[in-house]
C-alpha cells in the first residue's frame, strides 16, 4: 500500500509517456508491489541524470518516487533501467506485438492494485519478444493474462448452461466463453470455437495455425473490445500481428 509522503523504490514496467509542459513527463507504470500509479518526472525531457536509460514504455527498472498528499500524481525521483525489451526488438511484427501488449497492460490493470503474477506475466512476456515468434508470444499471453484478470474463455463447459459441448461448440466474445449448440442458437454473435484452446490452454503451448490466429484475432478481439468498453488502442498493431507471416510454426 502506498504511503503519503515517503520515499519508496519498486520495480517498475513502463506503460505510457507523455509531454507535460515543456521538460516534464507524466510517466504511468505497473509497480510489481503498488501496481500501476502514475507520476511527474519534472525535466525528464531535458536531462536523463535521474531517469537513466529514459522512460520509454516497455523499458523495466528500479524506480524511485514520493507521494504527496492531496495529489493524485507522485513525484519520480530517479530510475535505473536493468532491461529494455524493446532495443532487441527489430521486426515490424514483434514492434507491433511488443505495443499490443503493453496497451492491454496499461488499460486492463486497476490504479494502485498489485499483482505480482500479473507483473511477472507483463515483463517475462516482453522478453520473450527476443527469442520466440511475436505471433506465439501474444497468444501466449491474451491466455495467460486473461486467466490472471479474472476471465478464462477457454474452458470445457458451456458458459450459459455448465453443459459439455464435445468437439462442437462457439466462442461467444459477449459472455467470455464458449456456447454448446443449444446456447448458441440462442446468442446474437458467435464464431466456431476451436476446440484445441482447451489443451493448449492447460499446457499453454499454442500452436501457431490459422484457425487459432483467427479465432484469436477475432474472438479474442471483440472480447477484449467487450471487456474495454471501447476499440483497443493498439488496433493496428493487433492486425499487424495477426496478419504477419513471421514465426509459423510452434514454440
Amino acid at each position: 500500500m502506498l504511503r503519503h509522503g515517503e520515499a519508496q523504490h519498486d520495480d517498475a514496467l513502463i506503460l505510457h509517456a507523455r509531454p507535460l509542459r515543456d521538460a516534464d513527463l507524466i510517466v504511468t507504470w505497473l509497480g510489481r508491489n503498488n501496481g500501476k500509479c502514475s507520476g511527474v518526472a519534472a525535466h525528464a525531457r531535458r536531462s536523463r541524470k535521474r531517469f537513466e536509460g529514459g522512460l520509454q514504455p516497455g523499458m523495466i527498472g528500479r524506480l524511485g518516487y514520493q507521494e504527496r498528499p492531496q495529489r493524485d500524481l507522485a513525484t519520480l525521483a530517479d530510475w535505473h533501467v536493468t532491461q529494455a525489451p524493446g532495443r532487441v526488438v527489430t521486426t515490424m511484427p514483434a514492434f507491433a506485438a511488443f505495443g499490443v501488449i503493453v496497451n492491454l497492460v496499461e488499460q486492463m490493470s486497476m490504479e494502485r492494485q498489485a499483482s505480482l503474477e500479473r507483473f511477472d506475466l507483463a515483463t517475462q512476456t516482453l522478453r520473450n519478444l527476443e527469442t520466440i515468434a511475436p505471433v506465439t508470444v501474444l497468444m501466449q499471453f491474451l491466455a495467460a493474462w486473461l486467466r490472471a484478470c479474472g476471465f478464462d474463455p477457454f474452458g470445457r463447459l458451456c458458459v450459459r448452461c455448465s453443459a459439455g459441448f464435445g468437439n462442437r461448440a462457439f466462442f461467444s466474445p459477449a459472455e467470455g466463453g464458449a456456447l454448446c449448440d443449444t446456447c448458441d442458437r440462442r446468442s446474437v454473435w458467435t464464431m466456431p470455437f476451436p476446440v484445441v484452446c482447451c489443451d493448449a490452454a492447460v499446457s499453454m503451448q499454442w500452436p501457431d495455425t490459422p484457425a487459432l490466429r483467427d479465432f484469436f484475432r477475432v474472438g479474442i478481439g471483440q472480447q477484449l473490445r467487450h471487456l474495454l468498453g471501447r476499440e483497443l488502442a493498439s488496433a493496428a498493431y493487433w492486425e499487424m500481428v495477426w496478419q504477419s507471416s513471421e514465426g509459423r510454426g510452434t514454440i
